[in-house]
């Protein structure tokens, strides 16, 4: 079984544009403490061979996979919202049974999002936000809203 998970937060205009600002100014060292970027980043060598700059282009795939995921119904089959007692923030979580690839679309993007130290740190911010102001997911009628008692 493979789980794919996402710090959940409400996707905003302006933090649209600011994980766009992040995305797009991350580093070689950013984007290479993986190996599933490290992976990706071969996978461009070999495609643009000799001539383009690789880490421009790993980023515009990131910022690509992070609209992608950005525009996907988060009330798909594929994706659960879940606030675990014990952790600051909730988590999208997606993921199934496999022979070793992910199994879900949805589980595609968030696997590479969630394996860039800046971009999860951006969004763990931005779910404890949420959270805590009782805004997206924690928002009166959310899938997380709990009235208090």
């Amino acid at each position: 079984m493979i789980l794919c998970l996402l710090p959940a937060f409400e996707i905003t205009e302006a933090r649209h544009s600011k994980m766009q600002e992040l995305i797009l100014a991350l580093t070689q060292d950013d984007l290479e403490k993986t190996s599933t970027w490290e992976d990706v980043l071969d996978d461009i060598r070999i495609l643009q061979e000799h001539d383009t700059d690789v880490l421009t282009t790993a980023r515009e795939y990131l910022w690509e996979d992070f609209q992608a995921f950005a525009t996907l119904e988060t009330d798909s089959r594929e994706l659960v919202a879940i606030c675990l007692k014990e952790w600051p923030f909730p988590a999208w979580f997606s993921g199934g049974l496999s022979w070793g690839d992910i199994p879900t679309d949805i589980g595609a993007y968030m696997r590479k999002l969630e394996c860039v130290q800046p971009v999860w740190d951006q969004m763990i911010l931005w779910a404890c936000e949420d959270k805590l102001n009782g805004k997206g997911l924690f928002a009166k009628g959310g899938p997380l809203y709990q009235e208090d008692t």
